[in-house]
This record gives structure tokens, C-alpha cells and sequence, in this order.
């Protein structure tokens, strides 16, 4: 592990050229147990299996300007063969939430985990579940994790598997929308009007009594860039963050959802991990991309990527250091 690293007013940050050798490996885990997930029971833990994320949206394909017909295929993975330990997790705070799910702290339950799980290491970790209606967004997020393989710790967290089971009719989840209290919801979705508190209900009626949840294990990150307190954004965050977005480039990962809440800073180390220096650049990055519930793939060309990448970033970046934020829309 390299030494600390100061970057005038940031916190300062540690980096590393990979993870320890005894690191629990990304699709180390099999089983996900998590108390306090529901709130009719919240000292009965529920059970999820580990998945295999997907796509529910195709590839664009551009016809002019591309790389080639197709997007670049996905980097071999380095991961070896999956194991089967089970890890049972407490469900803490909530740190936020979106469109397709809420995020958690979680801490480990050793005594009723796989007693091998002791002999791994492993860095704070947060769940992200699925809110009704909405698991397939966190597969298709799951299957852009296990496509950026090759940049999580760098670019995006570290992920260490996606997870599915069924939560049975009449339990309620901890932050699900409560559609007995005149159509409001406590999480304040950014689309809770009449039609989603519908699809909501139809989900909890499906014809086995039961439905299915969605989650994604991912190391914690740190906080969102200072938006109260714009003169603490570094100057020379443009051009960090679109070293960043060139790994995507390079992938043919289009993020669509570039916008202030999904860049966060990296870990704080300890406890956190340090950030893996990138082979791209040689640099290591003190932030990282979040949310790629939208993303897909493409075979735009390498330079008009990059000038749509730098386009998107700028203003955003130039809006928050004049104190506003910039929504997508408004790019």
C-alpha cells in the first residue's frame, strides 16, 4: 500500500496496486441472510440465493462514427470459481435511496455466518435492495457490475454478488412506500404518483402469494461532492472524472445517468479499502460512479464518446461549483 495522499482541502485518501491476498473474492458468497429487512418480523431473517444479473434493455448500436458493428465484448474475468460461503448480515441505516432501490449500511453476523468467511477480509459493506416493482432494475445494474469487472475498486465499488428471493404476501419491507397513508410514500419517490402506488399493489398480489426482491452487495462509499460548500470541489475534479468516464469509454459502457448524486467520493480508508490505481491512466481516483440501473452498451467511437462524455460532465461539474445542481434533464 502506497502512503497517504493529500489533495489540498480533500480528505485525505490511501491507494493501492490491488487487494489484500486473503480478500473475500467478489462471487465469494452464495447466501445472503439479512435481519430486519421487513417490519412485521424484524428478528427473522430472510434468505437470499445468488443470481446472475441481466440486461433489460438491447445495446444501441450507432451506424455512424462506431468502432465496429457490435459493442466491445466484455474483458475476461479474473474471478475463480464461485464459492459457497453464506454470510448473515444486521440491516442498519439507510444512506439513500432512488428510483429502483434504497441503500443500507449492513454489518456481519459472524457467529451465524460460514465460519470460513473469519479467514477473509473484506471492507464496510452496504446492500442495495430492490423497492417493489423495480428488482429488475437491479439486475440489469448487476449485469453492468459483472461487465466493469476489471474497474471495480478504480472506477466503481467493489460488488460482491447480486441476490434474489421471495419475500411472502403480507410482509412489508423497511422503507417500502405505505400506499395506506392517501398515496404518499416515505421514501418520497421521484415518481410516486397514482400509476406507480398501482403497479406497487399489483406486485404485492401475484398469483403465489409471494414476490420477488432484488439486491446488490457493494463495498461503502463516501459522501456526494460538497454542494453547500462549492469552494471545497478541487479544481482539478474535471479532468478526474473524465479519466473515469474513459474506463467506461474503452468498455463501451454508455452510464446514462450522469448526475451529482451518483458520484461519491471513495471509501474513507480505514476502514474502508484503498483505491486500486487505474492500468489506464496510473492514477488512483478519490471518487466513484454509482447507479447503472439505465446503463448500456454501444459501439459509438472511442473520440465522439469522449466528447459526449466531457459534454455531460462539464456542465454538471460547472453547476456545482457555482452551488446548483444540474439534473440530466437540464443537460
Amino acid at each position: 500500500m502506497a502512503s497517504p495522499t493529500d489533495h489540498g482541502k480533500q480528505r485525505r485518501f490511501t491507494y493501492a496496486f490491488q487487494d489484500p491476498a486473503n480478500a473475500l473474492a467478489h462471487n465469494g458468497v452464495e447466501l445472503v441472510s439479512i435481519y430486519g429487512i421487513h417490519v412485521e418480523k424484524p428478528f427473522a431473517p430472510f434468505t437470499f440465493s445468488r443470481s446472475q444479473g441481466s440486461p433489460n434493455a438491447p445495446h444501441i448500436l450507432d451506424y455512424y462514427l462506431v468502432r465496429g458493428p457490435e459493442p466491445p465484448e466484455r474483458l475476461p474475468s479474473s474471478l475463480p470459481p464461485p464459492g459457497n460461503l453464506s454470510m448473515r448480515l444486521n440491516l442498519g441505516r439507510r444512506l439513500g435511496h432512488g428510483r429502483a432501490g434504497s441503500v443500507y449500511t449492513v454489518t456481519v453476523d459472524f457467529a451465524n455466518s460460514t465460519p470460513e468467511l473469519t479467514s477473509v477480509v473484506f471492507p464496510p459493506l452496504v446492500a442495495k435492495i430492490s423497492h417493489p416493482n423495480r428488482e429488475t432494475e437491479i439486475e440489469h445494474e448487476a449485469f453492468y457490475y459483472d461487465e466493469m469487472e476489471s474497474i471495480q475498486g478504480i472506477v466503481i465499488p467493489r460488488c460482491y454478488g447480486y441476490f434474489r428471493g421471495e419475500i411472502p404476501q403480507g410482509y412489508t419491507l423497511v422503507g417500502e412506500p405505505d400506499l395506506s397513508r392517501e398515496g404518499q410514500t416515505i421514501l418520497d419517490m421521484e415518481d410516486s404518483d397514482s400509476d406507480t402506488a398501482q403497479r406497487f399493489q399489483s406486485q404485492r398480489t401475484t398469483s403465489n402469494g409471494s414476490r420477488v426482491i432484488s439486491i446488490l452487495l457493494l463495498e461503502q462509499l463516501g459522501d456526494r461532492l460538497p454542494i453547500s460548500r462549492p469552494e471545497e470541489i478541487p479544481d482539478d475534479i474535471q479532468g478526474e472524472i473524465l479519466n473515469m468516464y474513459s474506463h467506461l469509454v474503452q468498455l463501451g459502457v454508455d452510464h446514462v445517468d450522469i448526475r451529482y448524486a451518483n458520484i461519491l467520493e471513495a471509501p474513507v480508508c480505514p476502514p474502508g479499502w484503498p483505491s486500486l490505481m487505474s492500468p489506464l491512466t496510473n492514477n488512483a481516483y478519490r471518487y466513484r460512479l454509482v447507479d447503472f440501473g439505465n446503463s448500456c452498451k454501444t459501439n459509438r467511437a472511442v473520440k465522439l464518446f469522449s466528447v459526449y462524455y466531457r459534454s455531460y460532465v462539464r456542465r454538471l461539474l460547472n453547476g456545482l461549483k457555482m452551488g446548483y445542481i444540474i439534473e440530466p434533464w437540464q443537460l
